[in-house]
């Protein structure tokens, strides 16, 4: 089966490749989630209902049985066992060593990527025998059961080939051949050829450790145009789109055309606005009151309707109606209709009057000028920009908007950097809570790494995120949350525009493989992926 995901992928490790969780590179690959998922296996994976789902491992940690323990103190303890007869592409065993050198790598500072949240809560990791893992936790964490696994994938890294090369040089350890057309996994598929730029070929993994794959071979097409890959759809060289590869207005355009199988749209994250808080421009920005006036100017429910066709609804904060904890939260969020006279009275309380030509200025006459940036050719981002550029303007606020490149999008000071506000992608929900604390603002300090684009920095808001996160009890933790939904909208650390919903392309004679969403990684039973005859 040929496949196709929208971008150009420089590795099949997720970490290497744009727009995957903890990625060293900026912009948006999408599908490179999928395609790690395919050669490479963690501990677990997420799968599209948001349930956790053991691969290499026999079973996730569960406190009936002992696996999952919680002190009297709040520390934890952790135990993971390998199933038996779990191999490396290449054959040799997967050992508790792998999984050790795997988080030593990803702890690495001097490694581009960022610190996933996990190692924050880590005191220490043990190897007691060759299929044990035991991670020893400072405090509650209510994730523990996603470590080396989840959304992502986390996939693993063999030690017998990478330890020497990591240890002698760390300057080229990620130049090596091994992160291409070498590399050597875990996965249900092998890498059989990598072409930069072109594809990737995938053969089965015959001793994968929950069952050879049913498709034989599955080649991979990295295709950055999302019009010439529907183009290759339609044509039949191309039978199945992995994740939400396109946008929905392209799917749509095709749906009818398209007679070999059926286009499913599914949840695909939120569109979103990252304000900045450090060093904002105009300084007006670092007001609560400037930011609800720019929420208040701006048709969300519109633009739900028109660019996302009436299919769903205004992002009020970054817990949504498809989330499980929405019920206990929704009443906890501060919302901003759209309401243009509300803005103007907010504008004026600040000191702005309308000039001869209707639009806002100071008291020394300088315009009012909001800055906006996204990502050029990049529809999920661009069209909401130029929208809310326009309703700015309605509503007497002169717009900047911003289209900056791939290569700039690459440039992490600039993209941590942004002046007003920046249109882009981002992790909603649970995923989306670690991203806003303190130690993860990108600033100069950190390089400019990090997942906190806006750069809000909060005591209040760091202590509620590291309560949420140590607290097991369900109802306990809904309060927190609760809280935590409340500071942000009520601060708006984010504009959440709408919920952004993208096409699935699942051919008819697919088996067993299901349509993406944001939940989790569409290719968490990729081993039980059939075509009929």
């Amino acid at each position: 089966m040929v496949a196709a995901i929208n971008g150009d992928a420089m590795s099949v490790y997720p970490r290497l490749v744009a727009g995957s969780a903890g990625a060293a590179t900026g912009g948006q690959v999408l599908g490179a989630r999928i395609m790690g998922a395919l050669v490479g296996s963690g501990l677990s994976i997420t799968d599209t209902t948001g349930e956790v789902r053991p691969l290499l491992a026999e079973a996730s940690p569960s406190l009936a049985d002992g696996t999952w323990k919680v002190a009297s103190d709040g520390k934890m303890e952790t135990t993971w066992m390998l199933r038996e007869g779990a191999v490396w592409h290449d054959g040799v065993p997967i050992t508790s060593d792998d999984l050790l050198f795997t988080t030593r790598v990803e702890r690495d500072r001097d490694m581009p990527w960022g610190l996933l949240p996990a190692y924050r809560y880590i005191d220490d990791i043990l190897t007691p025998d060759a299929r044990t893992i035991t991670v020893l936790w400072n405090q509650t964490y209510i994730q523990a059961d996603e470590f080396i696994g989840g959304l992502a994938p986390d996939p693993i890294l063999p030690k017998h080939l990478l330890e020497a090369p990591y240890l002698e040089n760390k300057a080229t350890f990620l130049e090596l051949p091994y992160w291409r057309s070498d590399y050597v996994g875990s996965g249900p598929f092998k890498v059989k050829q990598f072409e930069l730029n072109s594809y990737v070929s995938l053969v089965a993994h015959d001793r994968y450790v929950l069952g050879r794959p049913k498709i034989d071979e599955l080649e991979v097409r990295f295709i950055p145009d999302g019009n010439t890959l529907l183009a290759n759809l339609l044509s039949g060289n191309v039978e199945l789109v992995l994740d939400r590869s396109v946008s929905l207005d392209q799917g749509l355009q095709i749906r009818d055309r398209w007679t070999a199988g059926d286009m499913g749209v599914g949840y695909a994250g939120w569109v979103n606005m990252f304000v900045q808080f450090l060093n904002p421009d105009p300084s007006a920005m670092s007001d609560v009151r400037f930011r609800r006036a720019l929420v208040h100017a701006i048709n969300r429910q519109q633009m739900a309707d028109t660019l996302q066709y009436g299919l769903t609804s205004v992002a009020h904060s970054l817990y949504g109606p498809h989330n499980v904890e929405y019920p206990a939260v929704e009443s906890s969020m501060v919302k901003y209709e759209y309401d243009p006279q509300r803005t103007a009275q907010l504008l004026a309380g600040l000191g702005y009057t309308r000039g001869a030509d209707g639009m806002f200025q100071s008291a020394t006459g300088e315009k009012l000028v909001a800055h906006l940036m996204a990502q050029a050719g990049d529809d999920v981002n661009e069209k909401p920009l130029l929208a809310v550029a326009d309703y700015w303007k309605q509503a007497g606020i002169t717009p900047d908007a911003n289209l900056i490149s791939q290569q700039q999008a690459n440039n992490a000071e600039l993209r941590a950097s942004f002046p007003g506000f920046s249109v882009q992608g981002g992790a909603d929900g649970r995923s989306g809570i670690p991203r806003l604390h303190s130690r993860e603002a990108r600033t100069a300090e950190s390089n400019y790494r990090g997942n906190n684009y806006q750069r809000y920095m909060s005591t209040e808001l760091d202590t509620l995120i590291d309560r949420y996160f140590a607290t097991i009890p369900l109802d306990e933790r809904s309060r927190v949350l609760a809280q935590i939904v409340h500071h942000t909208t009520d601060v708006v650390t984010n504009v959440g525009l709408y919920w952004r919903m993208a096409p699935t392309f699942i051919p008819r004679r697919a088996v067993n493989i299901g349509g993406a969403n944001n939940l989790g990684n569409q290719a968490w039973n990729a081993h039980l992926w059939d075509l009929q005859s």
